[in-house]
C-alpha cells in the first residue's frame, strides 16, 4: 500500500509539472477511480489556492484523507515536497486544471484547462499535443481521453498543434463544429457570445462537420467538409446552414489567424461588435457601444503588447468614434 501511494504521489507531481506521459495519465486515472481518498487528495492539489505559508498545515490535514499506511519520515518528506511544488506551480499559474467528477457508480475523470479574460495560456496535453487558449476560453478533456480516441470540448478560441497518432484520432467539439484530425495545426474560434464560428487549417488535414438546421424540416443535417491547408471555414450560428469556406493561404489572413498566441492582436476589417468582443477578451474589460452608427463600421490594425488606451486611441483616429471614456467598471464608446 505504501509503495502504491508513493507512486500515486509521483504521478500527481508529473501531472502538475506537465511531464506526465499518456501511459502514466491512464495509470493516474485508475488510481483516482480506485480510491475515494486519492480523488479527494488530487482534487485538493489541483484546486489549491493556499499561500505557501499555509501549505504544511493543509498538507497535514489532507494526509488524513489518504489510505492508511505506515508513517515513515522519508515518505512524509517526499509528499511534502510534492505538495509544496504543486502549490507553487498553481500560484504561478493564473488558471488551474480543474477535476470534474461524475456521480456514476464507476467514476471517470475529465480535465478542464482554462484561460481567464485578459490572458493567453499554453498547455501541454497528456498525449503530447500542444494547445494555446485565448482569453475567456476553456478546453475540457473528455472521460478516458487517450484510450480509444482523444476527445475534447472547446469553449472559446484555441490553437492546436496535435501530435500524430493514426490509431487515436483527435476530436474537437466546439458548439456546431465537430473536427476530426490525426496530427495537424489549426485554429478554432467559437465563443458563445459571438455570431461566427471559425476553423482555420494551417497544416495537415482535418474533417470538419457542421451541425446545420434544415429550414424546411427543422432537423439537424450535419454537413462534412474536408479542409486543406490555408482554408478557413466560417459558420453563422444565427443563420443555420450558412457556411463560408474560402482559401486564404495567399493572403495575410492565414498568418494572422493564429498570431494571437504570440500576443499579437489583429483586426481585419472587423465590424465594431467583433472588435468590441475581441477587446473585452484580450484585455479583460467591459465595453459598451452607445452609438448605433458604429455598429456598421469596420476596423483594421495589428497590435503587439499595446495598452488598451493606445488601441482605442488609434481606433478613434480611423474615424467614426466621437468619444471614449470610463464609467465605473466599463469603457464607453460613442
Amino acid at each position: 500500500m505504501s509503495c502504491d501511494n508513493d507512486y500515486f504521489l509521483k504521478l500527481v507531481e508529473l501531472y502538475m509539472t506537465r511531464r506526465i506521459t499518456d501511459e502514466e495519465y491512464q495509470q493516474l486515472a485508475r488510481f483516482l477511480r480506485k480510491h475515494e481518498q486519492n480523488r479527494l487528495f488530487f482534487e485538493n492539489v489541483v484546486n489549491s489556492t493556499l499561500p505557501l505559508s499555509n501549505v504544511e498545515t493543509a498538507f497535514e490535514k489532507l494526509k488524513q484523507k489518504m489510505p492508511d499506511q505506515p508513517r515513515r519520515k522519508k515518505n512524509t518528506i517526499f509528499r511534502l515536497s510534492v505538495w509544496k511544488y504543486a502549490a507553487a506551480v498553481i500560484l504561478l499559474m493564473f488558471v488551474f486544471a480543474a477535476v470534474i467528477y461524475s456521480s456514476r457508480e464507476k467514476t471517470d475523470i475529465s480535465l478542464v484547462y482554462q484561460a481567464p479574460l485578459g490572458k493567453r495560456l499554453h498547455y501541454a496535453l497528456p498525449d503530447g499535443s500542444q494547445v494555446w487558449l485565448n482569453g475567456g476560453s476553456s478546453l475540457k478533456l473528455e472521460d478516458r481521453f487517450g484510450e480509444n480516441d482523444r476527445r475534447v470540448t472547446l469553449l472559446g478560441e484555441a490553437y492546436f498543434d496535435v501530435k500524430h497518432d493514426s490509431h487515436k484520432p483527435f476530436l474537437v467539439n466546439a458548439d456546431e463544429l465537430h473536427i476530426k484530425v490525426v496530427g495537424t495545426t489549426f485554429n478554432v474560434r467559437a465563443y458563445p457570445d459571438e455570431v461566427w464560428r471559425e476553423t482555420t487549417l494551417l497544416s495537415g488535414r482535418v474533417e470538419l462537420t457542421v451541425d446545420a438546421v434544415d429550414r424546411s424540416e427543422g432537423n439537424i443535417e450535419p454537413k462534412t467538409y474536408t479542409m486543406s491547408p490555408g482554408e478557413k471555414v466560417s459558420v453563422n450560428k444565427n443563420q443555420s446552414g450558412v457556411v463560408d469556406k474560402k482559401d486564404i493561404k495567399e493572403q495575410e489572413g492565414l498568418q494572422n489567424s493564429a498570431v494571437w498566441k504570440d500576443n499579437v492582436l489583429v483586426f481585419e476589417n472587423d465590424p465594431m461588435p467583433y472588435v468590441q468582443s475581441k477587446l473585452e477578451k484580450w484585455y479583460g474589460v467591459k465595453i459598451e457601444i452607445r452609438n448605433e452608427e458604429l455598429i456598421h463600421n469596420h476596423f483594421s490594425g495589428k497590435f503587439k503588447e499595446t495598452s488598451i488606451e493606445e488601441v482605442l486611441k488609434l481606433l478613434k483616429e480611423t474615424g467614426g468614434i466621437k468619444s471614449i471614456r470610463k464609467e465605473q467598471d466599463a469603457i464607453i464608446i460613442e
